[in-house]
């Protein structure tokens, strides 16, 4: 159903040496992923996503150039008590993490952008893909480590 939280962390690092696009990663579930107090999937299920793009750039962010990068993520599957499942849902938010690199252009969450909300306006950020989600990291290196927490928010098939 759409409107639902789904609290995830990363099973499959995602690292420029490693991981291609086109890439299929995992993620487990945080917490029981909840429909009107009925368990839909519990929490440790998996969840799937394929890996669209890598995008590297550099940008001046302040007055330094700095290395960005954008992920493409496609949620693809939900493991539910019904079994394996097509999923359609878009990040919201990520973390919280160590570092403050990360950001989440185009969601609809309240810290999308966290320490770079002030450099939206020169970071350039394609437009996803129909059903697509981006992850933003400032850093000279592309890695998103195994553990890093992120939230979905289901949507409606035809809504992407």
């Amino acid at each position: 159903p759409a409107q639902l939280d789904i609290d995830v962390v990363l099973e499959t690092p995602i690292d420029t040496r490693a991981t291609p696009a086109n890439a299929e990663v995992v993620f487990k579930l945080v917490r029981d992923l909840k429909k009107d107090n009925v368990v839909v999937a519990a929490k440790g299920a998996s969840m799937t996503a394929h890996v669209t793009r890598i995008l590297k750039q550099v940008e001046f962010i302040g007055r330094v150039k700095r290395n960005y990068f954008l992920v493409g993520l496609l949620p693809l599957t939900l493991t539910t008590s019904a079994g394996t499942v097509p999923l359609t849902a878009d990040l919201e938010t990520i973390g919280p993490t160590a570092t403050k690199d990360y950001f989440v252009p185009y969601s609809h969450g309240p810290e999308r952008w966290g320490e770079f909300e002030e450099y939206r306006t020169v970071l350039k950020i394609p437009r996803p893909e129909p059903g697509e989600s981006l992850v933003g990291v400032v850093r000279e290196y592309l890695r998103l480590p195994k553990g890093l927490r992120m939230m979905f928010r289901t949507t409606e098939p035809n809504a992407q």
